[in-house]
């Protein structure tokens, strides 16, 4: 009963696939809903580096699960698609793309990581985010554990990624959609690799935003 229960909640979470071809404007978030730390730490042992807390009440291996068997793409609920995520006059005519919709190959890492592989976006002045993924990228040990591996767009590609932060003195899981900002020319705006098929950086800034 209680996995049952787990993969309802799950459900929720999941959006329809779409078509390949089809465009949506929207922006990415510029906040997201904070969550009290001490309904976090309810959860007995949470938040450790072995067992992170999840952001927002979202269990990545539970919404991927729901998703697969759907046939369906995720889609964060709590990461609306819409102006209200990006408040930035700056940035117009966003249309909101998944990777495959960007690029005809892409993938989440290219040949390893490196600190030469990160471009800064045309509408943030992100630097300092910058400057923080590549002092990680020279720790493959941390790396490893803030970016989790076997993540791709191939095998169970369900359109949801996850990444870790270590936040007010606990780590926390945090799950994302592959929906990211492109303007009109299908280009990202905000990070992304020099690489033009890796996307792993570009998550990550939307985890984090």
């Amino acid at each position: 009963r209680e996995s049952e229960r787990e993969m309802e909640r799950a459900w929720r979470w999941c959006a329809p696939a779409r078509g390949m071809d089809e465009q949506e404007l929207l922006s990415p978030r510029t906040e997201r809903q904070t969550m009290d730390r001490s309904s976090r730490l309810s959860v007995r042992g949470t938040g450790r580096r072995s067992k992170p807390s999840s952001f927002n009440g979202q269990d990545y291996e539970s919404l991927q699960r729901a998703c697969l068997q759907s046939r369906s793409l995720f889609e964060d609920l709590s990461f609306p698609a819409d102006r209200t995520s990006i408040g930035d006059s700056k940035v117009k005519a966003v249309q909101w793309r998944r990777p495959h919709q960007i690029h005809r190959n892409p993938q989440f890492i290219v040949k390893g990581v490196s600190r030469f592989d990160l471009c800064q976006g045309s509408v943030l002045g992100d630097c300092w985010f910058l400057a923080a993924l590549s002092s990680l990228t020279m720790e493959q040990d941390v790396f490893a554990h803030v970016v989790p591996p076997n993540q791709d767009f191939q095998r169970n590609y369900c359109g949801i990624f996850h990444f870790r932060f270590w936040h007010f003195g606990e780590w926390v899981d945090v799950v994302v959609d592959d929906l990211l900002p492109t303007d009109e020319r299908g280009q990202l705006i905000f990070v992304r690799s020099c690489d033009w098929n890796e996307f792993w950086c570009a998550l990550m800034e939307k985890a984090y935003a």
